[in-house]
């Protein structure tokens, strides 16, 4: 059909949602833009892997060929990732 899916907003745990269902069905060529002031990036928060707070980290286990983050500030990212990651 030649069209591609769009997501915006929404509460930041429907993000993994969409990625999977995505990759699931066979979409492989995706990228998720992150706009947020927190990196999310937590192995869980308050228990919950699926959380808020660690959306991202679920996300980015997955094969995606651009994620990049804008907004986050600096200190919060680098506790999460590592300094050659964040340069990719």
């Amino acid at each position: 059909m030649g069209g591609f899916p769009i997501a915006l907003g929404g509460e930041h745990s429907i993000t993994y949602g969409v990625v999977k269902g995505l990759l699931d069905a066979g979409i492989k060529d995706i990228g998720v833009i992150q706009i947020d002031a927190h990196a999310n990036l937590r192995d869980t928060y308050l228990g919950d892997k699926y959380s808020h707070a660690s959306v991202m980290k679920r996300v980015v286990i997955y094969p995606i060929k651009k994620l990049p983050f804008y907004g986050i500030r600096p200190l919060i990212l680098l506790k999460f990732l590592d300094i050659e990651f964040v340069r990719n």
